[in-house]
């Protein structure tokens, strides 16, 4: 759900070095997956995470114990 994926995925394969893992935060929750064929994670937090609202029907409950 990133807008201009596309566009980081080529900057980020245009480089002499391909990053070896690309880390962020914070949305209040976990979350790992892959950019351009690289690690990626983002940071939980100790505050209680967002609901996350895939389908706008339906909110589900916030179950995420707190993360460093």
């Amino acid at each position: 759900m990133c807008r201009g994926a596309d566009a980081l995925s080529d900057l980020l394969s245009s480089g002499i070095r391909r990053p070896i893992a690309i880390c962020s935060g914070h949305v209040h929750r976990p979350m790992s997956s892959l950019i351009a064929g690289i690690p990626a994670y983002i940071c939980g937090s100790i505050c209680p995470a967002n609901p996350l609202l895939l389908d706008p029907t339906r909110e589900p409950p916030v179950t995420d114990p707190p993360a460093l």
